[in-house]
């Protein structure tokens, strides 16, 4: 599993749905007629431009740093905003772009040994969690990609009208 940190939490995703990490990006908040928060703008990934979503958003999880939520004017009066670090998923409905906190890297887990989230856990984000594991001080929510996948094809689907 890749491990990766939102907020203060940390969440991973299968490895074989990975599809690369990039650093340093410019968000470009312009998509006509598409106000869905979920929806952070376009990005340009290896010459080809990418929705940016946000699954701080999706997930209910609070921003580590507030700041980084407030775009700055480019040129042609077009928000952006410069994140560190993006990761890149790819599924059956094209490559999904999302700024990350900070990834932690690759982790070897037996899927068996992930556990059932507690019933104690109310949060939005656990809604997509399908299991945690434990490695070292962390607690990890283990994605269901395919309910985040079929969540999102509704952005896409809104951005392309």
């Amino acid at each position: 599993m890749l491990i990766f940190r939102l907020g203060k939490e940390w969440f991973a995703f299968p490895t074989t749905i990975f599809s690369h990490v990039i650093d340093s990006q410019t968000i470009l908040h312009h998509v006509p007629c598409h106000h869905d928060p979920i929806l952070l703008g376009i990005v340009n990934v290896r010459g080809q431009i990418r929705l940016c979503i946000s699954l701080h958003q999706l997930l209910g999880v609070v921003l580590a740093d507030p700041s980084t939520a407030a775009g700055s004017l480019g040129s042609f009066g077009i928000a952006k905003t410069v994140v560190q670090t993006l990761m890149a998923v790819e599924s059956d409905s094209g490559v999904w772009v999302f700024p990350v906190d900070e990834i932690l890297g690759v982790q070897k887990y037996n899927l068996a040994d992930i556990e059932n989230v507690p019933v104690t856990v109310t949060k939005s984000s656990s809604n997509f969690v399908k299991g945690v594991a434990y490695i070292d001080d962390k607690t990890i929510g283990y994605l269901d990609e395919g309910l985040i996948f079929t969540s999102l094809k509704g952005v896409y689907s809104d951005a392309r009208r």
